[in-house]
């Protein structure tokens, strides 16, 4: 019966769902599958229609998926329930069984003459038997229609794998649809689960193989969170929309039930919609936007640790070594749960900690290698004393360890501070010794003891939505916060608490910052700032005479010891010149405490500027262009327009480089014009080469920052670092992840320079 049953599937594509129950009711409260590693994806296919429980709270999810609800998954997760479920048979010759559940007939007939299935195979295809793990690679492979271009399956019990499924089966591993099991083994004729169904769909729909409801179910990046409204704003398909959320919606980050609080601005996020279009799910993801070119890395392929490091790898530490999986903690300060179920070699024995190093080709984990190197560990502080620290890891669980004896804590700049000084959800970062204690501890964002140095002058403040506010520091840096809901705002010595929405552009504030670096408190200072040209300086009485931009001139008193900088470097009071442009801070008996020596670094002056984009921000909000070699940063609108992009007008898919126009309103961009970008000079990451086509990884402010596409000139020039010419595929092989320098004639890459 098998054998006919797996005749039936030679027509299929892809996809893969958790489960049915044919009514579909508001996204279901499930009790059986509450903390297991199927949780988010069963709940997620459920709330975009494309599962449902056996009852409204009850799932099943190690029950095995038959055959009939593989196809019936597979025909929603495509996109096709409405017309699959109505669908009306008039082609005929179905030769249904008399005992074929009616239910499932038209999904069936629709499946067949759409040719994902064969109609011979129909009256033998027993559609209550439980699907297997072969069927299943099969009816995805198919339905997909995906290639396996030559890959070989290394499992130890291919033998148990039918060489007429084996093509099926490799392009079904290849493409990330379904991975090995312990031991290295396939088991093509164990069952699928419902739980396994939906963690295989809610994969191909981050790995953009599916788009069932577009409209309904998609990835969207988050512009503002609205907690008290209950709404977000995100941008879809280059459009900015505003979301409210149902009231039962339901949240998840990493795999675990959140809350809306914990999203923040230029996250990407996966969205479920009902029919009510009120967002009922929503999911934290490192995907990319639905219908934006990036790559997500497939499941990994098995590995054997080399003893040497190439410029391929990417480094990390291990967070915790699972049965099936593995999380690794990034030197960028991410980390990713590896499925470690068909590495040929056990990862067991890697301890907590351990330094390693991940060798990617084409996106994929090829090799895991330990490096003797400092164990370090990473989390947010939970509790601490003299003698012990409490943390939570990347995969939020609690772990204590002790202290060595000669334990140094230090502060971001590498001062040292007492265990008295660090705080609870304090971000930290410990270095371990052999025996697992802790013999450093640094904070990797600030303590409320350390964030005295947030002062400066307000330039922007964003009070609808998730609130925002810049300030200008001393040195002449601007600096972009979050700001909490329920900050309290303070003047002077006045214990009233005054309201967000009161300051204004140009208050002189001291910011105090939680350790998620959000605004919690704003005092309003008693600090004048003044900025104009210096039409006079006085060395020996110590005055400054300064004209503003009205032309006002005025004379200012200067303190013995003022502080002059410049690019964030001490100058001496003799080093201002006349007509340099300076900003000068004034103390509450009007005399100039300090003094930065502007050098073009930001402006906010309305009108159109034009030059060459050579940073943007996304996050922060900010736009830097260069110009005759100085370069200007300019504060973007919440909704800026961006035009004449070849790669879409959406600010995320701006090619750092670019030459463009800067219309400014309101001190604030609220129009980008690319006008070069097929005859210029650009820098990235090296994220993958062949043939044709280079793909460079550019940081725009955002998690994963932008992955761009060119093609290469026939005749393209490649170079090390050295400027000795080299291969596409060395470059590839030995330069993944490192910075080069592509220079591009016509569109086309047509030099290539590594960094």
């Amino acid at each position: 019966m098998k054998k006919k049953f797996l005749l039936l599937l030679f027509t299929m594509t892809i996809s893969l769902v958790s489960t049915v129950l044919w009514t579909t009711p508001a996204i279901a409260a499930f009790q059986d599958i509450s903390g297991q590693w199927w949780e988010q994806p069963i709940v997620e296919c459920n709330a975009a229609d494309i599962v449902s429980g056996r009852s409204t709270t009850i799932f099943a999810p190690k029950d095995s998926v038959n055959r009939l609800e593989a196809v019936v998954m597979l025909n929603r997760a495509l996109g096709h329930r409405s017309e699959a479920d109505t669908y009306n048979m008039a082609e005929g010759g179905y030769n249904f069984p008399s005992n074929f559940p009616e239910w499932g007939k038209k999904n069936i007939a629709f499946a067949a003459d759409k040719g994902y299935i064969s109609k011979s195979g129909i009256p033998t295809m027993d559609p209550k038997h439980p699907a297997s793990r072969a069927e299943i690679a099969v009816l995805f492979a198919n339905a997909l229609k995906l290639s396996a271009d030559g890959y070989e399956l290394n499992f130890t019990d291919n033998a148990a794998i039918a060489d007429s499924l084996k093509p099926f089966v490799a392009a079904a591993v290849k493409h990330g649809i379904m991975v090995g099991k312990t031991g290295n083994k396939f088991d093509p004729n164990a069952n699928v689960t419902r739980g396994e169904m939906a963690v295989i769909i809610a994969r191909l729909f981050e790995n953009g193989k599916i788009s069932p409801q577009p409209d309904k179910y998609f990835i969207a990046k988050l512009s503002s969170i609205n907690t008290t409204n209950k709404s977000f704003t995100a941008v879809k398909g280059g459009q900015t929309v505003t979301y409210s959320l149902a009231g039962d919606a339901v949240y998840y980050r990493d795999g675990k039930k959140s809350s809306l609080s914990s999203f923040k601005a230029n996250e990407n996020v996966k969205v479920a919609l009902g029919s009510d279009n009120k967002v009922k799910f929503l999911a934290y993801t490192t995907a990319a936007v639905s219908g934006n070119t990036n790559t997500v890395t497939p499941d990994p392929v098995p590995v054997t640790p080399p003893t040497t490091v190439t410029g391929s790898q990417i480094k990390g530490y291990v967070v915790n070594v699972y049965l099936d999986y593995v999380t690794i903690h990034y030197d960028d300060d991410t980390s990713q749960q590896i499925d470690t179920t068909r590495f040929s070699s056990s990862l067991m024995g890697f301890a907590r900690g351990q330094r390693v190093a991940l060798t990617k080709s084409g996106g994929v984990v090829t090799e895991i290698t330990p490096l003797n190197e400092t164990r370090k560990v990473f989390g947010d502080v939970v509790s601490i004393d003299s003698s012990s620290i409490t943390y939570k890891d990347d995969d939020r669980y609690e772990r204590t360890l002790d202290f060595a004896s000669n334990c140094k804590i230090k502060d971001r700049d590498g001062d040292t501070i007492s265990y008295k000084d660090v705080e609870e959800d304090d971000t930290v970062e410990m270095e371990l010794t052999d025996q697992g204690k802790v013999q450093s501890v640094r904070l990797k964002k600030a303590t409320s003891a350390s964030v005295s140095n947030r002062e400066g002058e307000v330039t922007y403040i964003k009070t609808s939505g998730s609130y925002r506010i810049s300030i200008k520091l001393s040195d002449g840096d601007e600096k972009t916060y979050d700001v909490d809901e329920d900050v309290e705002v303070y003047k002077g010595s006045s214990s009233k608490n005054r309201d967000f929405k009161d300051l204004s552009k140009e208050d002189y504030v001291k910011l105090k910052l939680n350790s998620r670096d959000e605004v919690t408190r704003i005092d309003i200072l008693n600090v004048e700032v003044v900025e104009g040209e210096v039409t006079a300086l006085d060395t020996y009485d110590l005055t400054i005479r300064v004209k503003d931009s009205r032309d006002k001139s005025k004379t200012y008193d200067v303190i013995s010891k003022v502080s002059v900088l410049e690019d964030s470097k001490s100058r001496s009071f003799r080093y201002i010149s006349k007509g340099d442009d300076v900003r000068l801070l004034l103390n509450e008996d009007g005399e100039v405490f300090l003094i930065n020596i502007l050098t073009g670094s930001s402006s906010n002056k309305d009108g159109t500027y034009s030059g060459v984009i050579t940073d943007l921000d996304i996050d922060d909000e900010k736009i830097t262009l260069e110009k005759s070699g100085k370069k200007t940063s300019y504060n973007l609108e919440e909704d800026v327009t961006v035009r004449g992009n070849n790669n879409g007008n959406s600010l995320e898919k701006i090619i750092i480089g670019s030459e463009a126009d800067l219309r400014i309103e309101d001190s604030l961009v609220t129009r980008i014009t690319i006008t070069e970008q097929e005859d210029i000079t650009i820098e990235g990451k090296l994220d993958k080469i062949n043939a044709s086509r280079i793909y460079l990884i550019q940081d725009n402010g955002t998690r994963n920052g932008v992955r761009h596409l060119f093609i290469l000139d026939k005749n393209v020039t490649v170079k090390d670092a050295k400027g000795k010419s080299i291969s596409l595929s060395k470059l590839n092989d030995d330069y993944s992840g490192e910075t080069v320098i592509v220079e591009l004639d016509g569109g086309e890459a047509d030099r290539i320079t590594v960094k």
